[in-house]
């Protein structure tokens, strides 16, 4: 098979052996840093065990743009090592990948060649809920911009990651959310709430019951909660 070329912000990249992803296996992981040595090689060893092809990374604390795993992993980041986004895929997502935006240390995003159609996947670190209003708007602002500007109509839409947000459960028979959402909603939540309906996409987690325990992403002495979510095309 000939070799094609995606693109990653300007530069033109070239994809060998490009494929087609059928059935595929997206999530997110708050990785906390992956700026220590070996960093990358330990992500990929703790994930050894779990079938995947595509991972919404937050919390990567990379500065500027940055690659790993033979381009596999992909980083967005600022001029500071917090915040920071990246996309790891397996061998044959990688294959499948034909378009790339490294945005900010808040997004970044990626196109997959289907057998129908594309996925356009978008990585996320939401600001916490300490964040100025005008920060979060600005965040949703840039998000929204980059959906209505690149989604294709033959797009599936998934947007993953820490959205810094507790959604709840459903409130009077809101149909966006599934059956097995948990907890209490917060002002970020009904904020997330709001952006998944404005683009007809659901918080996945919530149509599946898995154990309580599998459910929770954020974990203190105080605090157990459900932060990240993914949020795909409801059809």
């Amino acid at each position: 098979m000939n070799s094609v070329v995606f693109t990653n912000g300007d530069v033109p990249m070239v994809q060998d052996q490009p494929s087609l992803l059928q059935l595929f296996t997206i999530g997110c992981w708050n990785i906390r840093t992956l700026q220590t040595p070996l960093a990358a090689e330990h992500l990929e060893l703790s994930l050894s065990n779990y079938r995947y092809d595509i991972i919404g990374l937050s919390e990567t604390h990379n500065i500027g743009k940055q690659e790993d795993l033979g381009g596999r992993l992909i980083m967005s980041g600022g001029q500071f090592k917090r915040a920071g986004v990246g996309i790891l895929t397996s061998p044959r997502a990688y294959r499948a990948m034909c378009n790339c935006w490294q945005l900010s240390d808040r997004l970044m995003a990626a196109r997959y060649r289907l057998m129908q159609g594309s996925l356009l996947f978008i990585s996320v670190y939401a600001p916490t809920a300490n964040s100025t209003n005008d920060v979060r708007e600005a965040f949703y602002g840039e998000l929204d911009d980059f959906i209505h500007l690149h989604r294709k109509r033959t797009d599936i839409l998934a947007v993953a990651g820490d959205w810094n947000a507790k959604i709840g459960s459903s409130k009077n028979g809101e149909s966006i959310i599934g059956p097995y959402g948990h907890g209490t909603r917060n002002e970020a939540g009904a904020r997330l709430i709001d952006f998944a309906a404005s683009h007809n996409i659901t918080p996945a987690n919530t149509w599946f019951p898995g154990r309580r325990g599998h459910k929770i992403t954020w974990n203190s002495p105080s605090l157990r909660l459900t932060t990240d979510w993914y949020c795909a095309t409801s059809n």
